[in-house]
């Protein structure tokens, strides 16, 4: 994913940093990937729980999106992560962390306002939670 620089949509290709050769041997490889792949995105987070990238899409160029996808590491295996609960809204620009197996999302845009709002994945279950976040 990423922008291309040019045209109306993001891209939607894969990429990988081999570190296994240390500092002075890393290098990129676009692996051959199973399953379904999100689809162009931009302006997205991802992050890496029990052995798989979960990507928050922020858009695809066109539209602020919120869905949720999976890459396995060992296999190159997309999916799309069912959930249930308060999800967020469609946003893009956002910010994303992981504490455990939870994965939280942070605040963005959605197109027409700020977003100040957190929202927690169990991903162990697959229900989005919204705190209410004071201070």
């Amino acid at each position: 994913g990423g922008w291309l620089g040019s045209g109306p949509l993001a891209a939607s290709d894969t990429h990988v940093l081999d570190i296994s050769g240390g500092p002075g041997g890393l290098r990129w490889f676009q692996p051959n990937v199973r399953g379904t792949p999100p689809g162009p995105c931009n302006m997205h987070s991802a992050d890496y729980i029990n052995n798989e990238v979960y990507v928050f899409r922020g858009g695809n160029g066109r539209e602020y999106l919120n869905d949720l996808h999976a890459l396995n590491v060992e296999t190159y295996e997309w999916r799309r992560v069912p959930t249930t609960g308060d999800a967020p809204q469609q946003r893009a620009n956002h910010s994303s962390a992981v504490l455990n197996n939870e994965l939280f999302i942070f605040g963005g845009w959605n197109g027409k306002e700020r977003l100040n709002d957190v929202h927690i994945l169990d991903t162990e279950t697959g229900v989005w939670s919204a705190p209410i976040v004071n201070g």
